[in-house]
């Protein structure tokens, strides 16, 4: 069984991902997924070419920082990293899915609507919280400028779109033990739904 788990930034989907590992799932994380492409030679060479060399540092490696100050400022850029990145995202992925032992696998995708990588899951949970809560936990646990932040929202799928879509939803506004039972009672009725 694939579960995917996807959310707005600052909703906690990561936080869900990591209690159902705690419970014994193994975690995709598409973010982990991206980042280790870019070490890759052709991809970083695809970048270069469409983003100019102050993407890399001193050793050659992509500065990921340095490419989403290019990507969040513009849409067409953003579409166009997109477009290098999601299909080889989503070809890795495939291969971690079916090398996979575990009863239960999530995919840990802020972008799985936007990306089109439902289709790698059998069913969605979406983690929802409220605008208030959302910009409270930006704040604790990121250093983006707001431009940055206004770009990754701006390319994420509204909330209420997302909660249309889902299989699944778990609302995340209390505390992490509340947060905790729910995803418990969410694993135990996916895994008997296998």
């Amino acid at each position: 069984m694939v579960l995917g788990i996807t959310g707005n930034i600052g909703c906690g989907k990561t936080t869900v991902a990591k209690m159902f590992e705690k419970l014994g799932a193994q975690v995709i994380e598409a973010d982990k997924v991206g980042h280790l492409l870019l070490k890759r030679k052709k991809v970083k060479e695809r970048l270069v070419r469409a983003f100019g060399r102050s993407i890399l540092d001193e050793r050659g490696e992509v500065v990921r920082k340095n490419l989403r100050g290019i990507v969040f400022k513009d849409r067409k850029k953003l579409t166009q990293l997109n477009r290098i990145l999601h299909p080889l995202m989503a070809e890795e992925m495939k291969k971690m899915i079916s090398s996979s032992p575990r009863p239960l696998i999530v995919v840990d995708a802020a972008v799985l609507f936007e990306a089109g990588w439902q289709s790698l899951v059998d069913k969605v949970l979406v983690v929802t919280s409220s605008y208030e809560t959302q910009m409270r936990r930006i704040k604790e646990t990121t250093n983006l400028s707001l431009e940055e932040l206004e770009g990754i929202m701006q390319a994420q799928l509204p909330q209420e779109e997302k909660v249309k879509r889902a299989d699944y939803v778990i609302e995340n506004e209390g505390s992490l033990d509340e947060l905790e039972s729910k995803v418990k009672k969410l694993w135990e009725e996916v895994l008997s739904c296998r």
